[in-house]
């Protein structure tokens, strides 16, 4: 198989699975909708005490009594092999973004190399603890 082929079928699959609430453990999302600003209201209270650190902010929609609103939240913390060193210096685009690194052996058994062409050019798979996620 082609490198560009193996790409394309793995971003399929990314892109075709069908995944239903028998994939999700009940800690991991949030899911409402309702009519107007009560409804909205019942989502920021609710996601914030089911996700204190939920990393977006509060609905602040001007609706009305008959409006409706849907709203789902998903979380899921994956748990690596072993746990990669995170650094807050990297640079994306020319801005600091949150990164790690395989900076040890053990960090290393966490990554599998799919493809390589070239130091710009490869593809890699991370392992996790639980294999099924």
């Amino acid at each position: 198989m082609l490198k560009d082929e193996l790409a394309v079928k793995i971003a399929s699959n990314f892109n075709n699975t069908q995944f239903t609430l028998k994939d999700l453990t009940e800690d991991s999302y949030y899911v409402k909708s309702g009519y107007g600003p009560q409804t909205q209201t019942q989502i920021n209270v609710e996601c914030k005490k089911k996700f204190p650190n939920k990393t977006f902010s509060d609905l602040k929609y001007n609706l009305n009594a008959t409006d409706i609103i849907s709203y789902a939240y998903f979380v899921k913390e994956v748990q690596y092999l072993t746990p990669f060193e995170t650094k807050p210096s990297f640079h994306f685009m020319g801005k600091p973004v949150r990164g790690f690194k395989a900076s040890s052996n053990d960090h290393r058994k966490n990554v599998e190399l799919l493809e390589y062409s070239s130091d710009d050019d490869f593809m890699v798979r991370l392992k996790l603890k639980q294999p099924n996620e």
